[in-house]
């Protein structure tokens, strides 16, 4: 019985990886591949197809002008930071990076959770 668990949990991993490395449960990523999904599975018009695909586009474009502007106020307020903050405090400040959360405070002076 132990080996037929063995042998399920092998096939099935095995099974799963290799989907997901055929590209199975990635979602489309341009424009093009959302629009043509969508008119594949709703039945698109011609029309209709033009439509999503130009609603898409544009969407795509607020998206990477949205991620400009987020980057120079990140850029921005490390700026202002840095004629704020003592060089030692900036040098603690750039601990505080991703591997480091646990040393974040939260709220009223508690530890984030993890």
């Amino acid at each position: 019985m132990k080996k037929l668990t063995t042998l399920i949990v092998i096939i099935l991993l095995t099974a799963s990886s290799a989907a997901f490395s055929q590209g199975w449960g990635k979602g489309p990523t341009t424009p093009e591949q959302k629009a043509e999904r969508m008119a594949e599975r709703l039945n698109l018009s011609e029309t209709q197809q033009q439509e999503v695909l130009t609603l898409f586009q544009e969407n795509q474009a607020q998206h990477e002008a949205l991620r400009s502007q987020r980057e120079s106020l990140r850029n921005a307020t490390q700026e202002k930071l840095s004629t704020i903050l003592t060089s030692e405090q900036l040098e603690q400040m750039e601990n505080f990076g991703p591997g480091n959360r646990g040393q974040r405070m939260h709220g009223k002076g508690r530890p984030c959770q993890q």
